[in-house]
């Protein structure tokens, strides 16, 4: 191999390296943006630091986020209540956040204002962020629903209130079929359709007839 070849492959062996270095960093960083564990962000890395309305709320969401259990494990464990709860504020965290990102593509008259109405949202997705941490140590343990479960419950409570329906509705129909109250009203139902039947009056009497 020649000096110059050894030169290129030891050039070519750095860019690589710079470039896979580069693509790591931003990377780690892009993941440093998602709102919630696993939810890519629309929102541009330099709402890491700038100084801007929409990624001070941003960074807000995320502060968040991260006063929150981290939620239910990877592993095929039964998740809990609280983890539950977890998985829904990821979800509100990431449709926050892409209403953030659409706000911040607003036009600049119209911009803070739609930011603003975001704020009491992310109040709320804070609050409810510091609760959950609360009782993750002291509820955690309360195993979540069982979906399969509470389906059949609900479809087992469904089908005996049909069938309290259809046996009331039997009892009435036979109650009337029996009594003499029932048999009563149908003769009175059938009487009144019956036409009813001419009067004749008597012929008069002349006058002076005794």
């Amino acid at each position: 191999m020649s000096l110059v070849e050894l030169v290129l492959l030891v050039v070519a062996v750095s860019w690589t390296v710079v470039i896979g270095a580069a693509l790591w960093v931003r990377h780690r960083l892009r993941r440093r943006l998602r709102p919630a564990p696993g939810v890519r962000s629309g929102a541009p890395l330099r709402w890491l630091v700038v100084p801007s309305g929409a990624a001070a709320r941003h960074r807000r969401l995320r502060a968040a986020v991260a006063l929150a259990p981290p939620g239910p494990p990877r592993r095929r464990l039964p998740a809990t209540a609280v983890d539950e709860l977890v998985v829904d504020l990821h979800r509100v965290a990431a449709d926050l956040d892409q209403r953030i990102v659409v706000a911040a593509r607003c036009p600049r008259e119209v911009r803070a204002r739609e930011l603003r109405t975001l704020d009491p949202e992310l109040a709320e997705l804070a609050r409810t962020a510091r609760r959950l941490a609360v009782l993750h140590d002291r509820a955690g343990h309360v195993a979540g629903p069982d979906i399969a479960s509470e389906l059949d419950e609900r479809l087992a409570a469904l089908e005996s209130a049909v069938a309290e329906i259809d046996a009331a509705e039997t009892r009435v129909l036979g109650h009337e079929q029996l009594t003499p109250g029932g048999a009563t009203e149908a003769a009175v139902a059938a009487r009144a359709d019956e036409p009813e039947p001419v009067r004749r009056h008597p012929p008069e009497r002349p006058a002076g007839a005794a």
